[in-house]
């Protein structure tokens, strides 16, 4: 059932370390985060750490408390998924994802920080593998978050920390969730065509 939640370390680990380091990451001073922090005109300088770095940077209390809720929340769905071998590649493909996405098709954004996007990135990576995995929950999680991005982008956002960050947020949004739906599939491919390889191999 999708409310078991594991307590083994291995599990609550690495989702505590990424919400340790953005917490940290706050507290560096201003002129650091500003040199951190996605502009587009820098990025086209050559500045080009930015297109990831951005959104380990939070400018206001609101909405890192936001963020560090929204991880929490992932944490609480799809905690098995959140061992180090697992969670790190997904948190990888899915802030690259959102992050290069928003550089090459969101010409529009200028400017951005914030983890929204990975989040988005993840949640619905979790909530795929449970529909890949047959988990009862699955469907309506996946309905749900695609549902809300989706309703941002093409109607109008729905602000969950109360900043203009959300509004310009919607692209960077989408393309989280597209990447972690892709992830999740390709790695569910992958391990099949694995296991039907194991399984067609005679013994010796």
């Amino acid at each position: 059932m999708w409310l078991t939640i594991p307590t083994q370390k291995a599990f609550w680990v690495p989702p505590l370390a990424v919400a340790l380091l953005i917490a940290l990451i706050f507290f560096l001073p201003l002129t650091w985060q500003e040199s951190l922090s996605f502009v587009r005109s820098e990025i086209e300088q050559g500045a080009w750490w930015r297109v990831l770095s951005g959104q380990w940077i939070h400018l206001r209390f609101s909405h890192l408390i936001t963020n560090l809720l929204g991880l929490g929340v992932i944490w609480l769905f799809f905690a098995e998924y959140l061992r180090a071998r697992l969670f790190l590649p997904a948190l990888t493909v899915t802030s690259v994802g959102c992050m290069w996405g928003t550089y090459l098709w969101a010409p529009e954004i200028s400017h951005y920080v914030g983890f929204s996007g990975t989040l988005y990135g993840l949640f619905a990576w979790g909530a795929c593998r449970d529909v890949l995995h047959r988990k009862s929950m699955g469907w309506l999680l996946l309905l749900i978050v695609v549902g809300k991005v989706s309703y941002d982008y093409w109607v109008g956002p729905v602000s969950l920390s109360g900043t203009a960050i959300d509004y310009l947020a919607t692209p960077t949004h989408l393309f989280g969730v597209g990447s972690g739906i892709i992830w999740a599939i390709l790695i569910f491919i992958g391990f099949e065509r694995a296991r039907s390889l194991d399984s067609s191999t005679p013994n010796s």
